[in-house]
């Protein structure tokens, strides 16, 4: 099983996940750490306090990491398709999870209210135009959309399943993924802080 957790940061992402994979015995893989350590980026952007992700050597490193044990020649063929059979049950957790093309089982997408983000992302000692970049982009949706945009291809045939983690203990948060999985029966688009905080956003 090949899942992505992702939302836009300060949603929970890290606790969750470790929390899932802590129960369910999944290997967890995460993003933003992976990128530091093995310098998988172009510069870091000082002006937000980021680095500028090397998508190439992302998606390199996770082919190296996750394929099933082929033999070598079958390797080289397969080189540049990540969509194969992954070998361990795994959780891939980041805000750009969803861009890798891995071909994913679920995504959750974690959503929570933007005024709990701000606050969160404050105490991490967040600079102001980073914290509120994140903030507008959870008021937008854009995980959301980014993921319904690679891993929806009808009404009928999603991946993604989308959870309001406001208020939420990390272990309900949990319980609602496994919900999720077990029954399959995914669920987007209930949640929308658009008309409460449209005068965040810059015009």
């Amino acid at each position: 099983m090949k899942i992505a957790i992702t939302g836009t940061p300060g949603v929970g992402k890290s606790t969750v996940s470790k929390v899932f994979c802590d129960i369910q015995n999944y290997k967890l893989y995460d993003i933003t750490k992976i990128v530091k350590e093995k310098e998988l980026y172009y510069e870091k952007d000082e002006s937000m306090d980021s680095y500028v992700v090397n998508f190439n050597k992302l998606k390199e490193f996770f082919e190296k990491e996750i394929y099933s044990n082929e033999n070598k020649e079958n390797k080289k063929n397969k080189k540049n398709n990540l969509k194969n059979e992954l070998d361990n049950n795994i959780v891939i957790e980041g805000h750009v999870s969803q861009h890798l093309d891995i071909d994913y089982d679920y995504i959750i997408v974690l959503r929570c209210e933007p005024k709990i983000i701000e606050e969160r992302l404050k105490k991490r000692g967040y600079s102001e135009n980073k914290i509120k970049e994140n903030v507008e982009a959870e008021i937008m949706d854009v995980c959301l959309i980014e993921s319904l945009e690679r891993y929806k291809n009808d009404e009928e045939n999603s991946k993604v399943h989308e959870i309001d983690c406001t208020n939420k203990k990390p272990d309900e948060i949990v319980k609602e993924i496994n919900d999720a999985l077990t029954t399959d029966e995914l669920e987007y688009g209930k949640v929308s802080w658009l008309e409460k905080y449209f005068d965040y956003l810059t015009i």
